[in-house]
């Protein structure tokens, strides 16, 4: 990953496939806090 992505490195997001059976979706948000 820091191979590709120069620091500060982006979010990442790993799904897998020990989740139930009954979710169907997947949610992602981000939030900016302005400084």
């Amino acid at each position: 990953y820091r191979e590709y992505f120069p620091a500060p490195c982006p979010a990442r997001t790993t799904l897998t496939h020990c989740l139930p059976p009954t979710l169907k979706y997947e949610i992602e948000a981000v939030a900016v806090r302005k400084a």
